[in-house]
């Protein structure tokens, strides 16, 4: 099998998949939430196809990147009907032809193991969930519904093998596994450093460090992370190294978001004038995350596509 390379340059390899029908939504699936269960796939089946249905009742719904892979699709499997790729002239002069081809396509493809169009398909994804898509089948095809994604989004590898899909993912896992470094965590030539401790403060003015959180391990992820034995006590989050919260990488406007396993507890902004603080369940294998975004619903989408958290 060819060396396959994420944006960075990063080795990918398979994904062990288990679903032999219905692999591209399994590949989402895998991607978004860490299983391609049935249920899974109906859930995100029919959010896609909501949205679909939701572009097509716009007033202008030619403009989207989805309804144009649409039209696409069309006039390469019935050029006589659909004579022309546009969708905003397939719109406005043959609109009764075109809205029934959207309910055609509404109707099969919201049923189980049916993908009609894997363009439309993907381009609804990635305008949901603002990532990008790279298919490889094997030329690298990049699908992106938003002009205003950045090299720095997130981005999700599928292998197109005669029309199974198979999720590809970095060789080099994250580590869940916390830990305390002396400088920096090595990876792949480049040094991550640890931004963050965890501390307890039994007394005002008196913070004791547990550890500090494990950095990201693969390039272009934000979700920092550690795990401890908790206690009844009040937690904080500190820079490590004495930094101030304006030197941890955090530009005007974002926010540190601190999360138990996929709850949000707390957020600082850049000029916080005190940390972030929060009580944790008593629990032998309590899990927090930090990310470092603009707002909660991208930190949101941060941690679950990193931690797989439902």
């Amino acid at each position: 099998m060819e060396p396959y390379r994420d944006k960075f340059g990063g080795h990918l390899v398979p994904h062990p998949m288990q679903s032999t029908k219905d692999t591209l939504i399994a590949c989402f699936t895998l991607f978004l939430s860490g299983t391609e269960s049935e249920g899974e796939r109906r859930k995100l089946r029919k959010r896609l196809m909501d949205h679909f249905e939701n572009l097509i009742q716009r007033e202008e719904p030619y403009a989207s990147p989805s309804v144009q892979a649409f039209t696409k699709r069309l006039n390469a499997t019935d050029p006589k009907r659909f004579p022309t790729p546009s969708a905003e002239f397939q719109f406005t002069h043959n609109k009764g032809l075109f809205i029934e081809a959207t309910k055609n396509f509404l109707i099969k493809n919201r049923n189980l193991n049916i993908v009609t169009d894997k363009y439309t398909f993907c381009l609804l994804l990635s305008d949901i969930f603002h990532i990008q898509i790279h298919l490889f089948q094997p030329e690298e095809v990049i699908l992106n519904s938003r002009s205003d994604f950045t090299t720095d989004g997130y981005s999700v590898y599928i292998l197109n093998l005669e029309g199974r899909f198979i999720l590809l993912a970095p060789s080099v896992k994250p580590r869940r596994n916390s830990f305390t470094p002396s400088a920096g965590l090595v990876i792949g030539g480049t040094t991550r450093m640890a931004l963050f401790d965890l501390r307890v403060c039994p007394d005002e003015g008196n913070c004791v460090i547990v550890g500090t959180f494990t950095p990201p391990t693969i390039k272009g992820n934000k979700v920092h992370s550690y795990t401890l034995k908790s206690t009844d006590q009040l937690y904080m989050v500190f820079p490590s190294h004495a930094r101030l919260w304006s030197e941890v990488a955090m530009q005007d406007g974002e926010a540190l978001y601190v999360y138990h396993d996929g709850t949000l507890l707390t957020c600082a902004h850049r000029n916080a004038k005190t940390n972030p603080y929060f009580y944790l369940p008593v629990s032998d294998e309590c899990h927090v995350y930090l990310v470092i975004e603009r707002t909660k619903e991208e930190a949101d989408r941060a941690v679950q596509i990193e931690w797989k958290l439902n």
